[in-house]
């Protein structure tokens, strides 16, 4: 009965999490009152300590002191929504948008898994990911299409992780604009600020100002990758904002 029941709480949490960041967070044209969304940030607390102490309950053989754990959770949700600071939203400019590479592993790895916000929310799902063919000849890349040109103040990309450390990662960046698709501009040559090879795995994304604009995103890698032996390189997750 305990496992059961864990097992329910755990299934909740996924579902809130992935509601708070999939349907609003990163599509606020979908909020049907105010047309954007602006996140509470006592929510985003509540979904981490729900996990976290569904966790310790995991932990717990005694059904007693289990519900009474259960019910120490549902207290404690009246005073966190009470709270009213929020924070305005930007939409993410490219989830869900069509994307494009230059070569892809093999269909596990398509271009368009780096914009679903799948592996965000699911940490687990290591092959969420876009990764470029072994041996490819010249650079890989990697791209999105915004549907129109628009401002893009920034880039965050998820590198891959696997095992608890990062895998596969470029040796540098290099972002480049288009308004067609065909004449690319640019805006950031071969930038260092990626992470590396083998460290243990963050959950935040490397972040890359641009203040240009642009309708096709384009991430070209002209160093490679930093991984031994191998020329491919992988992308769990970009956004542009």
């Amino acid at each position: 009965e305990v496992a059961a029941e864990f097992a329910a709480c755990r299934q909740r949490v996924d579902e809130v999490t992935r509601h708070l960041y999939l349907e609003l967070y990163q599509t606020p044209h979908r909020h049907p009152v105010h047309g954007s969304f602006a996140l509470t940030l006592p929510w985003a607390a509540l979904v981490a300590e729900l996990t976290q102490r569904c966790e310790a309950l995991s932990k717990e053989a005694d059904a007693g002191r289990f519900g009474e754990g259960l019910a120490a959770l549902r207290r404690r949700l009246p005073p966190v929504l009470e709270a009213d600071r929020t924070v305005a939203v930007p939409p993410n400019l490219a989830l869900r948008r069509p994307a494009a590479a230059s070569s892809v592993y093999d269909p596990r790895f398509a271009p368009g898994k780096a914009v679903d916000g799948e592996a965000i929310v699911v940490y687990t799902s290591s092959e969420n990911a876009w990764a470029s063919k072994e041996g490819q000849a010249g650079p890989s890349w990697w791209q999105v299409d915004l549907g129109e040109p628009q401002a893009v103040r920034e880039v965050r990309v998820w590198y891959r992780s696997l095992a608890g450390v990062y895998g596969f990662v470029p040796k540098a960046a290099t972002i480049q604009l288009s308004d067609d698709g065909k004449a690319w501009r640019t805006v950031l040559a071969n930038s260092t600020a990626v992470p590396r090879e083998g460290a243990v795995y963050e959950r935040t994304p490397s972040r890359y100002d641009l203040q240009s604009q642009g309708r096709f995103v384009r991430l070209l890698f002209e160093q490679g990758t930093q991984r031994p032996g191998s020329t491919v390189v992988e992308i769990t997750e970009v956004e542009v904002y």
